[in-house]
């Protein structure tokens, strides 16, 4: 883990609550949205994602107002080891004998710092750990409850962790509470107790990553406002315009790829046999292979019709036995029904995936 740093520290210290004189002069008039005294900030200029929209007026104004009011500022850059390049709380003893126009000078410095360290803020270290760049921003906001506010200006396409969407794959999560459950169970998750969270970026993916399909972003989502809500904060996401494209000569250090199924959109996940169970308990044989026969006829025969069709087939389990004897025994009965779906007259050269949820 990289050691945080700190800038700006001698001015910092020396900050009190002003809410007197112009401000900063690259700030827009007006206070931010929402007026958190603490802020955190997760900064994802990483390969793929777009470049955040770090210039952002809302994003400035939140820098100033809580410079102003006495608050603490925590900027976390997302990369494969997040490590926080900002992290300073204001105080107010150091300044009592200043100048109202040397106070205003020193506020606007830290402002200017701030705001300058926030677009320098590249990823350091291949791939990207999302939730773990959460967890560091968290930890810098100690303020009261309802006067904090976490701003994540990120694709969310994590692919390092304990919440790495790339072993996940976008296009086979259907539930993701089990996802959630599981860092419950861990103890994993952060304190966002009265947390408000501003998700900006979500899902908009640049250089070698390619776009997601609309169920992609939906399900990405779905992702991250369980695990962010169930920590305790209110979600808002928000599409703002993009600042810039992502571009491959960024220079930045590389992210694996997410895979992705642009069709996926195209089509509802088609469960068979939802009255009787197809396979017997922890194995992949068929209860009935008649039954199994008569579930699958009516998919056959439109794949006959239609030849040129991807299928992918996705066995479950139940939740019982390890994660990873979960994923063997779904896989094993994913390829048990492509099998029968061969013997019933499908072509073995077709394309039909075996894949796994093992849940």
């Amino acid at each position: 883990m990289k050691m945080r740093t700190e800038i700006a520290a001698g001015v910092a210290a020396a900050i009190m609550i002003s809410l007197v004189g112009c401000g900063s002069s690259d700030v827009p008039a007006g206070p931010p949205e929402i007026e958190a005294t603490d802020i955190a900030i997760v900064s994802g200029y990483h390969q793929n994602a777009v470049t955040p929209p770090i210039n952002n007026s809302e994003i400035l104004k939140a820098i100033e107002y809580s410079t102003r009011n006495n608050g603490s500022v925590t900027i976390v850059v997302n990369d494969g080891d997040p490590a926080a390049v900002v992290d300073f709380e204001i105080d107010e003893s150091a300044v009592s004998g200043l100048s109202e126009a040397r106070l205003e000078q020193q506020i606007s410095e830290v402002i200017d710092s701030t705001n300058n360290a926030l677009a320098s803020s590249k990823a350091n270290d291949p791939e990207v750990d999302t939730f773990e760049a959460i967890k560091q921003a968290a930890r810098g906001l100690t303020g009261e409850a309802g006067d904090k506010c976490l701003y994540i200006l990120d694709s969310g396409l994590s692919t390092e962790g304990e919440l790495n969407v790339l072993s996940e794959n976008l296009h086979r999560l259907i539930d993701v509470q089990p996802i959630v459950d599981k860092l419950q169970k861990d103890h994993a998750l952060p304190d966002l107790t009265g947390v408000q969270v501003v998700w900006i970026g979500l899902g908009d993916a640049a250089d070698k990553q390619e776009d997601l399909t609309s169920r992609n972003k939906n399900t990405l989502k779905e992702l991250w406002e369980a695990v962010l809500t169930t920590s305790g904060a209110e979600v808002t996401f928000k599409n703002l315009p993009l600042t810039e494209e992502g571009s491959t000569d960024r220079e930045l250090p590389e992210v694996t790829p997410i895979p992705i199924v642009h069709d996926s959109n195209d089509f509802d996940p088609l469960q068979v046999n939802q009255v009787k169970p197809l396979f017997n308990g922890d194995e992949a044989t068929f209860v009935d292979r008649d039954d199994a026969v008569s579930e699958l006829s009516p998919i056959v025969d439109y794949l006959l019709e239609h030849p040129d069709y991807t299928v992918i087939l996705a066995g479950t389990t139940a939740t019982a036995g390890t994660n990873e004897q979960c994923k063997e025994l779904s896989l094993r009965r994913a390829e048990a029904v492509r099998q029968l779906m061969i013997d019933m007259g499908t072509s073995r050269d077709s394309d039909q995936t075996c894949d796994w949820l093992g849940i």
